[in-house]
């Protein structure tokens, strides 16, 4: 089908089946990538083995969570400093739910004689970069993360070192683009989940069409610029950040994707967009420890997203019954200079693939709303 034309961009809040998987770009960028790799893994749920650990998904979920900390701290930083009890109430309270994320038997107080002690507790000279990193580090060393053996790069220590460089950008930065607020409504721009229908109306084959899907996903921050537009920020770990990386998020659907749910969630147009890379382990001779750059959307990127969404929507719903002869793009057998997890199952015949996907994978589920 040649989409002609796209004509709308709806989006609502989601009000549907509160158990039905919605897509995430994750998903949709992998369909994209590969229909049979990305329709067996994250339609069907399928894996060959879920014995090993995913390094990459631990360790990113770990670095999030220090970068909230670090946008909440900022918030309740500010509170303090604008002597405004409401922004720091919010900053705190937020702080005291991740940790008690981590340890459930927290007491509640003992964050707040923390905060206390570093913040407000003037004659202790300490830098703004410490206090932060107190912070950061109570969560790595109560997260449960753990280093493995065949992982020389994602270790602790690892981590902790590329933390301190981005850190140090990131208090600057964070001067100049604060977190959003909404004081009113206790809203904060702070790993904000978000579940919409999204309406995609369009002209196709001399036809107007209209396709709804359920959209999920987290948009990591959401702050705002000194003109007072908002700016969304998404936080990336890579190996390295060089040119190639950054190029890739100037057109990414990821952003352009959070940019309509960060504008649904604010009510306020949400069009501008900063990356910020982290590199583990950060380099000791050359390269980038932290890059960070602007990826504003125009209209034409949310055409041009609507187009991607409803080109990978059809393929999921021509193959999701039958995943064994989806379209496999051997391009990607090795991406990542790594072999394809599926490889064994994708060199059998058809019939062998449907008796593997069958009898011989299983069930390893992963959504993005899930804390």
């Amino acid at each position: 089908m040649k989409i002609e034309k796209i004509v709308n961009v709806k989006v609502d809040n989601y009000t549907g089946d509160p158990t039905e998987r919605g897509y995430d770009f994750s998903i949709l960028n992998s369909v994209n990538t590969c229909p049979f790799y990305g329709i067996l893994r994250h339609i069907h749920n399928k894996v060959l083995t879920v014995n090993e650990r995913n390094m990459a998904l631990e360790c990113g979920d770990l670095c999030h969570k220090c970068f909230a900390c670090y946008r909440a701290l900022s918030v309740y930083d500010r509170g303090g400093s604008e002597n405004n009890i409401k922004i720091l109430e919010l900053g705190r309270n937020y702080l005291t739910n991740l940790f008690k994320e981590l340890l459930p038997e927290l007491d509640d107080d003992r964050v707040n004689v923390i905060l206390r002690e570093l913040f407000e507790e003037t004659e202790k000279k300490i830098t703004l970069l410490a206090k932060y990193t107190v912070f950061s580090d109570f969560i790595i060393d109560n997260s449960g993360y753990y280093d493995d053996p065949d992982d020389k790069k994602r270790t602790i220590d690892n981590i902790k070192t590329s933390l301190l460089s981005y850190l140090s950008n990131f208090l600057e930065i964070i001067q100049k683009e604060p977190v959003w607020v909404d004081v009113e409504n206790g809203k904060l721009g702070i790993e904000i989940p978000f579940n919409l229908y999204i309406t995609i109306t369009f002209e196709a084959n001399g036809m107007e069409n209209e396709m709804t899907i359920h959209f999920i996903g987290k948009v990591d921050g959401i702050h705002v610029r000194e003109d007072g537009t908002l700016i969304i920020h998404e936080n990336k770990t890579a190996s390295r950040l060089d040119d190639s990386w950054l190029y890739q998020w100037y057109k990414s659907h990821q952003i352009t994707g959070y940019c309509l749910a960060g504008s649904y969630f604010t009510g306020q147009n949400c069009f501008q967009a900063r990356v910020l890379g982290m590199q583990i382990p950060a380099p000791k001779f050359s390269g980038y420890a932290f890059r960070t750059d602007r990826v504003d959307r125009c209209t034409d990127d949310f055409s041009d997203w609507a187009r991607w969404i409803i080109s990978n929507i059809q393929m999921i719903e021509e193959y999701k019954d039958n995943p064994e002869i989806s379209p496999m793009n051997t391009h990607a057998c090795c991406k990542y200079y790594k072999q394809c997890a599926f490889m064994p199952i994708c060199t059998q015949n058809e019939e062998e693939r449907k008796r593997i996907i069958a009898e011989e994978m299983q069930i390893e589920e992963w959504n993005p709303l899930d804390e």
